[in-house]
Formats: structure tokens, C-alpha cells, sequence
């Protein structure tokens, strides 16, 4: 898909905070690092198209974390998700 047709469908955004260590090279290739200055949590951060959120936090449990976590997932409409965002 190219990316202006991206922007036409809803998506998630996933705050996941605390990646471990040993992981964060592999994870931060992926997901872009949100300093918490523009009102979005302190944390690291992926968009996801709608429905591959489970995918996602699959992903995150057996690869990064290694653990059941729970990250804060935030549906977008397509209408928001390039603006600023809380």
C-alpha cells in the first residue's frame, strides 16, 4: 500500500514503555521514541494498521519483553493520524 493511501484507513498507535535493554536495538528499528514534551506518554511508540494490534502485542510478548505485557493502545480514525495526538 502506498503511504498517501495508508492515511485514508484507521489505524492504532501502541505506547510501549520500558523496552528491556538487551532488545532495544531490535525494537527501536521498529518503533519511534516518544519523549513525553508533546503530551504523548514517555515511551516508545509503533502505528498499526486496525486490527494487527494483537499482532503487535504478540510480537512485543514472545520477542521484546519476553513477558505478558499490556501496552496503552490508541485508536485513530483516519483523519488524526499525522496531526498532534494525545
Amino acid at each position: 500500500m502506498q503511504t498517501n493511501e495508508a492515511a485514508l484507513f484507521p489505524c492504532a498507535l501502541l505506547h510501549v514503555p520500558d523496552f528491556p535493554i538487551p532488545t532495544l536495538p531490535r525494537a527501536a528499528c521498529q518503533h519511534r521514541w516518544s519523549d513525553g514534551s508533546d503530551g504523548r506518554p514517555k515511551s516508545w511508540h509503533i502505528d498499526v494498521d486496525e486490527g494487527q494490534e494483537a499482532a503487535e502485542i504478540a510480537f512485543l510478548r514472545s520477542t521484546i519483553y519476553l513477558r505478558e505485557v499490556a501496552p496503552r493502545v490508541q485508536a485513530l480514525s483516519a483523519t488524526v493520524p499525522y496531526s498532534t495526538r494525545v
